[in-house]
């Protein structure tokens, strides 16, 4: 018998509840196959899963995401400031993060595995977007 997945949360229970509920409500909504009736693909449990973990590492002083899901299987967190700057971050079904940030005269893209943990690159592009 396997061992139950187990998500750690960093911050407080009560911190961030939206952005969990939002997941949730999410996964909900995308987790049949063709879930907009446009033939996308279903979001699976593991990329929730890695959503939630996420969530608790984001820096407390962190401007709160958009949080979507797309047609390739993907839960996307969006971040922009006065339009011109932008962080996109794509959990994946493979289990991977994406992103792709552009702010001031700097742009960058990566990928890694989900470790649970963030990648030195991608803690960099993050802290751009929290508040001062």
């Amino acid at each position: 018998m396997s061992k139950p997945e187990i998500s750690v949360f960093y911050v407080s229970i009560f911190e961030r509840r939206e952005l969990r509920e939002t997941i949730e409500k999410i996964y909900t909504t995308a987790c049949q196959e063709n879930w907009d009736s446009e033939g996308a693909s279903a979001i699976i449990s593991t990329s929730r899963n890695t959503a939630l973990s996420l969530v608790g590492l984001l820096p407390q002083n962190m401007n709160e995401p958009e949080i979507s899901s797309t047609p390739h299987g993907e839960i996307d967190f969006d971040w922009i400031n006065d339009g011109r700057e932008m962080l996109t971050l794509s959990i994946c079904p493979d289990g991977s993060l994406a992103w792709s940030a552009q702010y001031e005269h700097f742009t960058c893209q990566g990928d890694s595995p989900w470790k649970q943990e963030l990648s030195c690159p991608l803690e960099c592009c993050l802290q751009h977007f929290c508040q001062d």
